[in-house]
């Protein structure tokens, strides 16, 4: 084969990168906030066709847009109706510079962002052109287009949604190193690519540790047609939060969310049992427990699991958004059964044949493959979805930016002594309000002595104050005994009471079941319970949902503890 340069050093003098076409060369193509990536393009400049491609956010011309994800969600919409077995779509994050690795290379790449350069994660992908400035020379085609040098390139991941119409996964990638990192394909280095076959020596996590609903042993969630959770065969919204242990950027990943919505429903991840114990998401014991039931190996953990995880998040990562075919395995560690031959726990991952996916024959029969990327949405947990006065709404900006310091030790805190420091009017319209975000007003008969109406609820409450900081009756908290623990749950009902409450109350919601994973009832959770308000705990806003919600074994009643003001 003939080659223009024999070295790295020769290739930076005599090689350049230049803008693309991208509709005719590469069939990306946008309409306002939609993006749509076209499986196959045959370009006018090219012999060959062009198979897949990547595309990344940027936050200007010269500079990719950098998320910190800790504490917040990410959403976004997406259409894979078009997909078959063999073809996926992929968002991810990956540790990417902001600047495509310019500061990073000592001079030698000068193209940066702009040329898209830069580009890692955790496989180490050894098919890039260039590679920290440096041509990635010495290159072993393995098709018309395709092939591989000796360096790979290496970060942390975090994908957020790789699927077709058939199988979908989510997964978490950590590495050992902080940022990219050019490993050496001839090595361990590089992992799952390098040439010694050594697929877990290198500094990254080649596996993850993901959440496939079909390899988890829920075939019915996700898939086309209506008698599925989650219709492929229709647009969905796609949120994933990333929670820490203290509800603020500042925390540490502990679990890693998943919700969707379609068809104006909000429909929480799939419930799936792991030998024997219940997840729908992805923890620590998650990882651990699916890592020992499908007897994986556990690089996932052996890479610093969620840790290293969490620092990535922090450190910030870049968007990549993808169509691609699989050379290495076809796709079927997604969409099939993988290993080919395996049999136990977490080999099927969809129902596609093991046969499918080979890139010659996905490439024929399906070139007008596509997928559509929409309505890309990013914020604290809870204000990304539903915003229009839906099932869930944003949370105004003084419930978001509160500041507010629970004191775990204080007593909890109960209906009653919250609303002695609320006007009477105020009681009145938020247990209104409570009574119908539960949506079991309906329920409450006036001549059933054994429930709480909200008539007898009114009259277990304190006289009217004639202000909310003068002293209150005989029995009532002062301002001074107000525990700081309950300070937050009153900021918080003074914050939403205008906006989250009512639109819940008058949204027409059906009463949510005794179901914990009902939508309704998770939407909810996810709101408050979930919420990323910086200082504000999670443990604080369980005692708000608390609030909001009924007791368990009785579904007609509030708990009494929470009209008791004894300890």
């Amino acid at each position: 084969m003939f080659s223009y340069c024999v070295n790295a050093e020769e290739c930076n003098i005599l090689c350049r990168l230049e803008g693309a076409d991208y509709p005719a060369s590469y069939g990306v193509t946008t309409s306002g906030s939609s993006l749509n990536l076209k499986f196959v393009t045959h370009g006018p400049n090219s012999p060959y066709p062009n198979v897949g491609s990547r595309i990344y956010l940027m936050a200007d011309d010269n500079t990719y847009a950098v998320f910190n994800l800790l504490a917040k969600e990410f959403t976004f919409d997406v259409d894979v109706s078009q997909l078959p077995c063999g073809v996926a779509a992929d968002a991810h994050f990956s540790e990417m510079a902001a600047d495509g690795g310019m500061a990073q290379s000592g001079g030698w790449n000068t193209a940066g962002a702009k040329y898209g350069t830069g580009y890692c994660d955790s496989r180490c992908p050894r098919d890039l052109k260039f590679i920290n400035g440096r041509a990635n020379t010495y290159w072993t085609p393995t098709g018309l287009t395709t092939g591989f040098g000796p360096y790979g390139s290496c970060c942390a991941e975090m994908d957020l949604w790789q699927a077709n119409s058939i199988s979908t996964a989510y997964t978490a990638h950590p590495c050992e190193i902080d940022g990219q990192y050019r490993c050496d394909g001839n090595t361990d280095d590089c992992g799952a690519s390098s040439s010694t076959g050594n697929r877990y020596g290198g500094v990254c996590d080649p596996d993850g540790c993901d959440y496939n609903p079909y390899r988890l042993g829920n075939p019915s969630y996700y898939g086309t047609g209506s008698s599925k959770t989650v219709d492929s065969s229709k647009k969905i919204t796609v949120v994933t939060q990333f929670i820490t242990n203290d509800a603020t950027p500042d925390g540490t990943l502990v679990e890693i969310r998943r919700l969707y919505l379609q068809n104006g429903a909000v429909i929480s991840n799939a419930q799936v049992y792991v030998a024997g114990t219940p997840f729908d998401s992805i923890t620590p014991n998650y990882c651990d427990t699916q890592k020992a039931a499908f007897g994986n190996e556990a690089s996932f953990q052996d890479h610093g699991g969620f840790v290293n995880m969490s620092g990535a998040l922090r450190r910030g990562m870049v968007l990549a958004l993808s169509i691609y075919d699989d050379p290495d395995a076809n796709l079927l560690w997604l969409d099939s059964n993988y290993p080919v031959g395996a049999t136990g726990s977490g080999v099927a991952r969809g129902t596609c044949p093991t046969s499918s996916g080979v890139p010659a024959d996905v490439e024929a029969q399906y070139p007008n493959a596509s997928v559509t990327f929409s309505n890309i949405k990013f914020g604290p947990i809870g204000s990304t979805y539903w915003q229009n006065g839906g099932l869930c709404v944003q949370l105004p900006p003084t419930l978001r930016t509160a500041v507010i310091q629970p004191t775990p030790k204080e007593k909890p805190e109960t209906l009653r002594s919250l609303f002695h420091f609320v006007s009477r009017s105020q009681s009145r319209d938020i247990m209104d309000s409570i009574l119908s975000v539960s949506g079991r007003k309906r329920l409450l008969s006036e001549a059933d002595d054994t429930v709480l109406t909200p008539k007898k609820i009114r009259a277990q409450l304190p006289p009217t104050p004639t202000s909310k900081r003068t002293s209150a009756p005989a029995k009532a908290f002062t301002p001074t005994r107000l525990p700081s623990s309950l300070q937050p749950l009153l900021a918080a009902y003074e914050a939403i009471e205008d906006s989250m409450i009512p639109a819940l109350a008058t949204s027409g919601v059906a009463a949510p079941s005794a179901d914990p994973t009902d939508p309704r009832k998770m939407c909810i959770k996810n709101v408050l319970h979930h919420s990323s308000v910086p200082g504000l705990s999670i443990e604080t806003l369980k005692r708000l949902v608390h609030i909001l919600e009924w007791e368990a074994e009785g579904s007609s009643k509030l708990a009494p503890s929470l009209l008791d003001d004894d300890p």
